[in-house]
């Protein structure tokens, strides 16, 4: 895929300092950057964001999804498509899936949507599979910690 090295600079602190100072992609303006570690699908839709301002067409279909593009949206300095992220994210927020968008907020450094999740674990605690969730996420973070 293609892009335009000015257009990712201006849209995005990040690609601004891997293009002006020095870097290796900032080199060489023939040579592809090249992001092993980003899905193909999650970063078109960054760059459909980057080129339209916009995430109407961006919508994610499953949590992973947007979850992948709000771990995409931290990393690139994208404060406003993380807030777009959030709220989609906010929006599917279930008993099945509050525990995996608490830790993934906390990680991502999503303030609001991770003080949402946690007020909904708080207003769920009686339902079993928070307790579930809880004990078996904890303890496997507990054990992988200590």
């Amino acid at each position: 895929m293609y892009a335009n090295r000015a257009i990712l600079a201006v849209r995005s602190e990040y690609f601004l300092v891997m293009l002006n100072n020095g870097m290796r992609e900032s080199m060489d303006k023939d040579v592809p950057i090249q992001l092993e570690d980003v899905s193909y699908d999650i970063f078109m839709k960054v760059l459909e964001y980057l080129y339209t301002d916009n995430v109407l067409n961006t919508k994610c279909t499953t949590l992973a999804e947007a979850l992948s593009l709000l771990v995409l949206s931290e990393r690139f300095m994208l404060d406003r498509l993380k807030s777009l992220c959030e709220e989609i994210i906010r929006r599917d927020m279930v008993i099945e899936n509050v525990i995996e968008i608490f830790i993934a907020s906390h990680r991502h450094r999503a303030l609001s949507l991770k003080d949402l999740a946690l007020e909904f674990i708080l207003s769920h605690l009686e339902n079993p599979e928070i307790i579930s969730g809880l004990t078996v996420r904890f303890h496997v973070y507990y054990v992988i910690a200590s």
